[in-house]
Formats: C-alpha cells, structure tokens, sequence
C-alpha cells in the first residue's frame, strides 16, 4: 500500500472444511474467522474480516467464467498448521477440537492462514482486498471416507485471481 497498491489478491491454498469441496476445486472468500492474531492489533475482535466487494465479485465473476469447481463462502483463518491437524497434541486440545466443530457446523468451506489478516488491514487502509484459494485436500472428506485424492496444482487459483485482477484494472473499479 505504501508503494501505490490499491488491490490485494491473496491467491493460495487451503485445505477443504465443508465436505462438498474437494482437492482441485477452488474456494473464494466472502468473509473469515479471526482465529489470527495480527487481525486483532488493527480491529477489534466485533469487526468482520470480510473482502472488498467489489473484489469479491470479480473473484466469482472469474472463476465461473473460466469454468473452474468453485465454493463462495466463509474460510477459517488461523496461524497454528499443527493446531488444526495434530489438534490433540496441543495444551488447549478441548478448545481447538470445539472450535473446528463449530466450524463445521457453521458450514465453513476451508482453513488457510491469512485472509483475516488481509481483509481487516485492507479495510484499515481503505484498500480493495480478495482471496481465493486451491483446495489441496479435505481431511473432513477423507474421514468420511469420501473420494479424495490430494492435488498441489494450483494453477486454476492463480488464472482466477489474474484474470480478477485484469476486470478490476479494466473497468477501472474504484477503490
């Protein structure tokens, strides 16, 4: 932002949540849960960690265009990787395991590391801001055992958040 940048597009991966998102599929963020801590030093704890909308709808607009598998919805943003999947392991077990179900329940697609972050600073700086994401795995699909085969090419993510980025500069979307 200080060097002139006006939107930020986070383009990378999660692992699936909601069961109906499978690897391969792509899943852009309307909003995140501020399981973060940097997040808490610009907002407090009330304020929602949402995208721009505009971004968000170019996001959509992109994905569907191109024809990938996409999910539009709630991510989980946290900073523990271990926390989520060695949850036992952890001094506050009871509480993580409690919060991934309640995260399920709420129908949450998928857990990444920085959207909330993203969105609450974007929104202190008065910057558009998006997210989309590669869907690497879904331990939720594997325990259920549903099909899923673990996939890292995140090239569609990365086409989607381009071309995003191409409508915004060319419709001259302003901030």
């Amino acid at each position: 932002v200080a060097c002139g940048a006006e939107t930020l597009i986070r383009i990378g991966t999660c692992g699936g949540i909601n069961t109906k998102v499978c690897p391969g599929d792509v899943v852009i963020a309307n909003g995140a849960v501020r399981q973060d801590g940097t997040s808490h030093e610009y907002a407090p704890p009330a304020f929602p960690a949402v995208p721009e909308s505009n971004t968000l709808f170019a996001l959509a607009r992109a994905a569907k265009n191109l024809g990938y598998s996409n999910h539009v919805g709630v991510v989980q943003s946290k900073d523990s990787f271990y926390g989520q999947h060695s949850p036992k392991r952890m001094p506050t077990s009871s509480a993580l395991l409690e919060k991934w179900e309640a995260w399920k329940r709420l129908g949450v697609l998928a857990s990444e590391m920085e959207a909330s972050t993203l969105f609450v600073v974007g929104a202190a700086l008065g910057v558009r801001c998006g997210a989309v994401f590669h869907v690497v795995w879904n331990q939720e699909r594997e325990k259920a055992g549903l099909f899923m085969k673990m996939t890292e090419d995140t090239s569609g993510a990365i086409k989607v958040g381009i071309e995003a980025m191409k409508k915004i500069v060319m419709e001259k979307i302003p901030v």
